[in-house]
């Protein structure tokens, strides 16, 4: 009952693999969300531009209309994005443990450590649930 480099080494592909995509899909979850409002100011101007709505108004009104528009398109960017962070290794472990099903959080487990110095009873034992915890992991 061993780990073997070859084995930790894919392991830890595997887990590096798995949490950078984990990291991608919350960056992109949290881009959506920041970028909806700004979309939707953007297309409301494309409908109104589309329709021609705007051609027959007076130039002065036409022209309000664009700079509130385009103040609109800033302020709702600055609000959007004013709490926008990315996902950090963390958070995308996090919410591939938690996404996963499996219980007993094997990828934190499998970062632990003992912490101090243990007898060979108690080695044994933290290898036994390294062991355990790459199994969980691989699936």
């Amino acid at each position: 009952m061993s780990l073997n480099w070859q084995d930790l080494l894919q392991l830890r592909r595997l887990i590096t693999r798995r949490v950078m995509l984990s990291r991608l899909s919350l960056a992109i979850e949290r881009l959506t969300r920041a970028l909806w409002a700004p979309v939707l100011m953007i297309a409301s101007f494309v409908v109104v531009a589309l329709f021609d709505v705007l051609a027959g108004l007076p130039t002065l009104l036409h022209s309000l209309i664009l700079l509130l528009f385009i103040a609109g398109l800033l302020y709702l960017t600055f609000v959007s994005f004013r709490g926008f962070t990315w996902p950090t290794l963390l958070e995308a472990r996090h919410q591939l443990e938690t996404a996963s099903g499996i219980a007993h959080r094997p990828l934190t487990a499998w970062e632990d450590d003992l912490g101090y110095q243990a007898g060979a009873g108690q080695n044994a034992l933290w290898l036994a649930h390294r062991l355990r915890m790459q199994k969980l992991i691989r699936n």
